[in-house]
């Protein structure tokens, strides 16, 4: 199976570029919610009926697993599955249900649309091709300050660079730099809410460090420190 997914770099309400030859669409590729409700359009792009199942799936520091019907997640996802009428849309809406015994951290999921054998037995013109968009989901009572600014440890022995999110949010590391220079390893990387990542470096005592990322609904931090 493929999945195609969007590249571009906002955080929300980015549009996902599309495959060619494909018989559906959507029109979001990363969506951040809060206590409302939020939607994904998904557009039909043949002439002929197309049946699409929709699944939820978390992902995060423990891989991705599809969400069980029986699982304590409050989001309702509607509807599961459907057939859309050649050249028509349809909302799939994601609905936040009783919230009160939610962890105090952000979380995070991709909702898959799949293109599946009709009612008939028909097969889908795309088989084996999906798409998928993020969902960052925030409860409404975190467990700590959203804003917590990400902390850069320097080891020398071994000589270790680790840079901690403090934060109970996603902090996705758009650039990372020591005296200047680039750290590759942290470009483009997702940290989870109190999570760390790290890299082997050897950074001298009094280097200048900076940083740039975005939390999930699209605001940029930056930081400094000195080694």
């Amino acid at each position: 199976m493929s999945i195609v997914e969007g590249t571009s770099r906002e955080s929300s309400g980015s549009r996902p570029e599309r495959a060619p030859h494909m018989s559906i669409g959507i029109n979001h590729a990363h969506i951040f919610m809060g206590r409302e409700s939020a939607a994904v359009r998904v557009s039909s792009k043949s002439t002929t009926p197309t049946y699409v199942h929709v699944s939820l799936h978390e992902t995060g520091g423990k891989g991705e697993h599809p969400v069980q019907p029986d699982a304590q997640v409050s989001l309702a996802v509607t509807p599961g599955k459907f057939e859309l009428a050649g050249g028509a849309s349809r909302l799939v809406k994601l609905i936040p249900l009783d919230r009160s015994k939610e962890p105090g951290t952000e979380r995070r999921f991709r909702l898959i649309f799949e293109e599946v054998a009709g009612p008939d037995g028909s097969q889908p013109q795309d088989r084996g091709v999906t798409w998928a968009c993020v969902v960052s989901y925030r409860p409404e009572n975190l467990s700590g300050d959203p804003d917590a600014p990400l902390e850069p440890v320097v080891s020398a022995d071994p000589p270790h660079l680790t840079l901690r999110n403090p934060s109970p949010c996603f902090a996705g590391v758009e650039e990372f730099r020591v005296n200047g220079k680039a750290v590759e390893d942290f470009e483009h990387r997702t940290i989870t809410p109190g999570g760390e990542i790290s890299c082997e470096a050897t950074v001298e005592a009094g280097a200048s460090l900076t940083w740039r990322y975005r939390t999930s609904e699209g605001r940029e931090h930056t930081g400094t420190a000195t080694a």
